[in-house]
């Protein structure tokens, strides 16, 4: 939530500029927050629901095949859960980027706006183009994660092997000095 806030406005001007509308139009700062509640009720519940999802769709793929491997089980967990995910942000999207471009003055006014002219499938414009986007950058992310964290835990594991080993051999020589 801190992230989206601190870069909301960076997001406002991208949008403007996309549009074609003046991106610095020597409005107040407050215009560039325009729609960050909606934001912040897009972005917060697609973040719970992707990564949530992933943990369980990655236990369940453990479970269900063993022998898989890591990367493929994180590959393949991290495109089923922000498919999950992106079913809440892109309705969410929608109506940010209408707020930022001037359309509407409020969320709820977008709402109502995009229901009565296109429906529920007003709200999922452009789907296609962002999941085009985010699940590969997604499934690079965790799968990078999760194969750099294996490997920091086997560094990590004999390290602390190796100190206990060490610590046992000191014991040792010290019973051994004091027998």
């Amino acid at each position: 939530a801190a992230s989206i806030f601190a870069m909301y406005p960076v997001d406002t001007i991208k949008t403007k500029m996309q549009m074609g509308l003046p991106a610095f139009s020597g409005a107040g700062v407050g215009t560039y927050y325009r729609g960050v509640a909606g934001s912040l009720l897009g972005q917060v519940p697609y973040g719970m629901l992707t990564f949530g999802s992933y943990e369980v769709y990655k236990e369940t793929l453990a479970s269900k095949f063993p022998a898989m491997n890591l990367g493929l089980r994180t590959f393949a967990a991290a495109i089923m859960g922000d498919l999950t995910g992106s079913f809440w942000l892109c309705p969410s999207e929608v109506v940010k980027q209408q707020i930022q471009g001037g359309m509407h003055s409020s969320v709820s006014r977008a709402v109502s706006s995009i229901w009565a002219s296109q429906g529920a499938r007003g709200f999922y414009r452009g789907y296609g183009a962002q999941i085009s986007r985010d699940v590969p950058f997604r499934a690079c992310q965790l799968v990078s994660y999760e194969l750099v964290k294996q490997a920091y835990l086997r560094v990590r594991d004999k390290a602390n092997a190796a100190t206990e080993q060490a610590k046992a051999a000191e014991r040792g020589a010290l019973e051994a000095w004091e027998g």
